[in-house]
Formats: structure tokens, C-alpha cells, sequence
């Protein structure tokens, strides 16, 4: 379980700024889009679309780092 933390950190870390931004605060806090959105002054639209690209690239940088194997 350590070791998954630590990949996902690690993953997260990579992930450009924009993106990485919304991910943190949409999954790592309680906050809404609108919240989100409020908070780095884009719409709420925008706050789903970055955040559904980052789970995207996460999914597959999640993939490339155990060997093309899909959990």
C-alpha cells in the first residue's frame, strides 16, 4: 500500500501545473467544480475537463510503470 501511495505521488508530481491543480484539489479535498473553478478562476467546465485529462494521463503513466499491466 506504501509503495502505491508513493507511485501515485509521484505521478501526480509529473503531471503538468494546470492540470496537476485540479486533481489535487478535486480529489484530494472535499471542494466542488464550482469551488475549484472559484478558486483558480476558471469555469466549472473547464475544472471536469482538466480533471478527466489528468485521471487520463495517470491511467496511463499508471500502466507504463507496471509494465503495460492494467489493474
Amino acid at each position: 500500500a506504501q509503495q502505491r501511495v508513493h507511485l501515485v505521488r509521484h505521478l501526480v508530481e509529473q503531471l503538468p501545473p494546470r492540470l496537476r491543480r485540479v486533481i489535487v484539489l478535486c480529489e484530494f479535498t472535499d471542494m466542488s467544480y464550482e469551488q475549484v473553478g472559484e478558486a483558480l478562476g476558471i469555469p466549472a467546465g473547464t475544472v471536469g475537463s482538466r480533471r478527466n485529462k489528468a485521471l487520463q494521463l495517470l491511467r496511463e503513466a499508471a500502466r507504463k510503470s507496471k509494465g503495460g499491466q492494467a489493474e
